[in-house]
This record gives C-alpha cells, sequence and structure tokens, in this order.
C-alpha cells in the first residue's frame, strides 16, 4: 500500500512520462520517456519489494531469487539439489533456502521438483516417450525411482498420467471430428 507521499511521486512520475509520450518523435524525448518509465518501474518494484509477511526484500536478494529461477529452468534436467545451485551462485544452500522461506510458500527444493514434474507431465502427455527414457533425461538412477517421484509429486504413476493424457486427447479428437 503506497502512502500519500509515494502516491504523489507515482502521479507526478505518471504525468511527466505522459507529457512526454506526446513528443515521442523527438530523439531527446524519447530518452527522456524511456528514463522515466525505467525510473517508475523501479520505484514501483522498490515499494513492492515487501513479502507477505511484511519482511523487506533486500534487491541482492531479488537478483539471488531471479538467478536461481532461471539456472532451475535451464539445468532442472541435470541439478537436482538446492547445493548443486548454490555452488554456482557461490553462496550456501542455506542462504538460497532463507531467501526463499522470506519470499515463498514453498521450499527452493519444491521449485527444482516442480520444474523437474511440469517437464515429465508435458513429456507424457505430448510424446510417446517411454517412461524409462524419461527417468534417463531427467537423470533418475532408473525408472523405479522416477515413478516413485512423479507418484509423490501427482498422487498416480507416470502409466496412470499417460494414459489419461492419450484418453484426454483420443476423446477431444474424437469430439473435434463428430462436428
Amino acid at each position: 500500500m503506497l502512502n500519500e507521499k509515494e502516491v504523489i511521486i507515482f502521479e507526478t512520475l505518471w504525468q511527466d512520462l505522459l507529457l512526454e509520450i506526446k513528443n515521442i518523435n523527438n530523439p531527446i524525448s524519447e530518452a527522456l520517456t524511456r528514463n522515466s518509465f525505467q525510473r517508475f518501474l523501479l520505484l514501483s518494484q522498490k515499494n513492492h519489494a515487501v513479502t507477505e509477511f511484511d519482511i523487506p526484500i533486500d534487491f541482492k536478494d531479488l537478483r539471488l531469487i531471479r538467478e536461481f529461477q532461471y539456472l532451475v529452468n535451464t539445468n532442472f534436467k541435470d541439478l537436482m539439489k538446492v547445493s548443486d545451485y548454490a555452488s554456482i551462485l557461490k553462496i550456501s544452500p542455506k542462504k538460497i533456502s532463507e531467501v526463499f522461506g522470506c519470499c515463498y510458500n514453498k521450499k527452493a527444493s519444491e521449485l527444482i521438483a516442480d520444474r523437474r514434474n511440469l517437464y515429465a507431465k508435458r513429456q507424457l502427455m505430448h510424446t510417446d516417450e517411454l517412461i524409462k527414457n524419461i527417468a534417463y533425461e531427467l537423470n533418475f538412477s532408473d525408472s523405479q525411482a522416477f515413478s516413485h517421484f512423479f507418484k509423490k509429486q501427482n498422487k498416480m504413476t507416470p502409466d496412470e498420467s499417460g494414459l489419461i493424457a492419450k484418453l484426454v486427447s483420443f476423446s477431444f479428437n474424437f469430439l473435434k471430428n463428430k462436428h
């Protein structure tokens, strides 16, 4: 929530931005518009850098969260532990867990598991890939370890999930072709 002083600052910035947009063909106005908009976004980010628990978040912590999320999205097939990501970021796993604990309702390890699970579900739903190949691709020791992980995440086995996906796809195609 913004206080009165912050509202005045944002309104003034917004009005300045709207004035500069009218002269956007002028290169100086274009640069001023870009800078005003960037300032507006940075102030917004600064004002919203408070968690749901009203714990202020440092910009370094926000950067750490973004870097961690990026690394998870690009390395989830190979790296499975928070400590793997921590060594790349050159910080302790405890620091990642602390920052995540302040900002999210889930643990850093759950973010990794969720990303791996999402990939597995997509593979089962949209490809004819064998479960053992998906397990291998996600670096599980064997398909049984993958099945255990998948069942824990989804309350059903990969076989059941794949079958449901195929039935839904078949039903959808059947109904689509019927009309």
